[in-house]
């Protein structure tokens, strides 16, 4: 819900490169976290890491399919 907002106001590249170095840095902290994480750590940590990937999956869907859309209403796909 937050994505598409942020994207129109900042731009859909900085948005989803924002996304992705969420992703991350929330992938990191489990990586690098305590031996034995508690709820919090694991919690903070997941968070960070659906956030960003929330961020990212749709709007890089949203660049990478972007030029199609232009292909289909040319005709060159029916």
């Amino acid at each position: 819900m937050a994505a598409p907002r942020l994207a129109h106001r900042y731009g859909p590249q900085i948005i989803t490169s924002g996304g992705i170095l969420t992703a991350l840095l929330g992938g990191s902290l489990l990586l690098i976290g305590p031996e034995a994480p508690g709820l919090g750590w694991y919690s903070l940590s997941m968070i960070m890491f659906l956030w960003g990937m929330g961020l990212a999956n749709p709007l890089g869907t949203a660049i990478t399919m972007g030029p199609f859309g232009k292909l289909v209403h040319a005709g060159w796909y029916k």
